[in-house]
């Protein structure tokens, strides 16, 4: 379902963030809940902590669009939830539910994380720091590994 001009209220100073974009599928069950599904290629299981932590906006994005289109059109549909569907695995991750306090709390701290960037881009600030270090990297699957100095500085590092 394609979505457009849709606002995610951010902080007084930020105003809204307008988005548009799709998703993948959503699917209806018991009744009037609605469930979205984002179809991933990859097996690697997204959780939503990614969301906590301000790296991965992308479902929080879909709730909140989905909730907002439920809220402008008369229907009586409502939403239930959200996940990652993996195709190769055939395995979901990210399950979001409406309703847990512990995801709200994740929508919540990823729209901080967005305001913050905006905030920081708008200044012209664009520091790099990694916020997720998995084996002396700050991302699994870096290419440019070799030449960043978190793999040299971080070994030296007790765990934390």
């Amino acid at each position: 379902r394609y979505f457009q001009d849709v606002e995610i209220p951010l902080a007084d100073d930020i105003g809204a963030l307008k988005i548009r974009g799709f998703i993948d599928r959503i699917d209806r069950i018991d009744g009037d809940k609605l469930v979205v599904l984002d179809y991933k290629t990859g097996t690697t299981k997204i959780n939503t902590t990614e969301m906590s932590d301000g790296r991965d906006f992308q479902m929080m994005t879909y709730i909140l669009a989905l909730q907002h289109i439920l809220q402008t059109t008369d229907t009586n549909l409502e939403l239930a939830g959200g996940m990652f569907w993996h195709l190769r695995n055939l395995k979901a991750s990210g399950i979001f539910k409406v309703g847990d306090a512990d995801d709200q709390q994740a929508i919540e701290s990823a729209r901080r994380h967005i305001t913050n960037n905006l905030r920081k881009g708008r200044a012209g600030k664009f520091p790099v720091h990694a916020n997720h270090i998995e084996d002396g990297k700050c991302s699994r699957y870096c290419d440019y590994s070799h030449l960043c100095r978190m793999s040299i500085t971080n070994r030296h590092k007790p765990e934390s």
